[in-house]
């Protein structure tokens, strides 16, 4: 992967790094809520984390690459980084830029880890299995939702100045609001 990709894809992870911070601080409801928002405006511009991995070689002598899990509390977890500059703050070791909703995904389905852990050198942040769960479910409702906003860029509602996107978001809050599934 070329520099310029990778930096780019890793782009925006900061604002990651920030929020994580901010929960550490004030472990508030709101601030939850702008994390997990921070990481699915991640997941929907398909950013990337670095994780580490580990070679080893499996019966028939095949080569197999696997995402390295490191050790909390006595419990197993996913690591991931936002940024070279975390990941190389701790031990050195061979990582893959990796989509972050990819990354979830292989989370949830690891039966011997108990989620993922963020930044684990320097301010660790675990993602636990339920947290894990509704950023996955999240995410495509996120996706759609920046998709949408991106392709009605400049259009008005007819007769005033208002986006036209404005109108659809607001049905989704109210329906949203009632408990309805979307």
């Amino acid at each position: 992967m070329h520099a310029n990709s990778m930096e780019e894809r890793l782009s925006g992870n900061r604002k990651i790094e920030e929020a994580i911070v901010q929960v550490k601080e004030d472990p508030s409801d709101k601030n939850y809520r702008n994390l997990l928002e921070t990481i699915q405006a991640q997941i929907a511009e398909k950013r990337c984390v670095l994780v580490p991995i580990e070679q080893k070689r499996a019966d028939d002598g095949a080569e197999l690459t696997s995402f390295r899990a490191v050790q909390y509390e006595n419990e197993r977890y996913l690591a991931a980084f936002t940024s070279l500059e975390e990941l190389q703050k701790g031990a050195s070791t061979e990582y893959t830029a990796y989509d972050i909703r990819l990354f979830l995904d292989v989370v949830e389905e690891t039966a011997d880890v108990s989620g993922a852990v963020l930044n684990p050198w320097n301010e660790p942040y675990m993602l636990y299995p339920e947290t894990v769960r509704i950023l996955r479910e999240n995410s495509l409702l996120h996706e759609a939702v920046h998709y949408a906003v991106q392709k009605h860029a400049g259009q008005y509602r007819k007769g005033t100045v208002m986006p036209y996107i404005g109108h659809p978001l607001e049905t989704m809050q109210i329906l949203n609001s009632m408990g309805a599934e979307i």
